[in-house]
């Protein structure tokens, strides 16, 4: 496999990865998650499926990730910056979706200070995707790029059963 085509590869499964198979309105059961270096935790995650780490994605289906957070200041502008470690290789993945306020399900940016909310993801992830073990962090950033939460996920691309 050429080096490109394993990147490519590699950023549709990071994509897919920061999520997983259920539908969000069954993704009820609280998530563990590691802390990323800013200390901004979230107060809550929920993988559809996934109560201990690392979470299993199966080849196939649609992953779907809610998160709940708070907002230490007014916030205008949410990003959305997802990157993967795996292999030994760390990549940026560029997502479609970058402005996360148009993924927040129970408010709509502006954002107060204090305010909690709820950021929603759901991407399928494709049956060509290798089955690959990774880990992803997940961070939602001001326009200043100063993050407002941040946490990391263990995650594993396995075969549908």
């Amino acid at each position: 496999m050429t080096a490109f085509r394993f990147h490519s590869i590699a950023l549709c499964v990071v994509l897919a990865c920061v999520t997983y198979r259920c539908s969000a309105e069954n993704a009820t059961a609280a998530t563990p998650f590691l802390s990323c270096a800013e200390k901004k935790d979230p107060i809550s995650v929920r993988v559809g499926g996934c109560t201990s780490l690392p979470c299993q994605l199966p080849k196939g289906q649609t992953a779907s990730m809610e998160v709940d957070f708070e907002v230490d200041q007014d916030v205008e502008q949410l990003d959305a910056v997802v990157t993967a470690y795996a292999l030994g290789v760390v990549i940026d993945y560029p997502l479609d979706q970058k402005n996360a306020c148009f993924s927040l399900t129970n408010a709509e940016c502006p954002l107060d200070k204090y305010e909690e909310v709820t950021y929603r993801l759901a991407l399928p992830v494709a049956k060509t995707y290798p089955s690959i073990s990774l880990a992803v962090e997940i961070a939602l950033k001001d326009k200043n790029k100063r993050s407002m939460m941040c946490y990391k996920l263990n995650l594993e691309v396995v075969d549908a059963a």
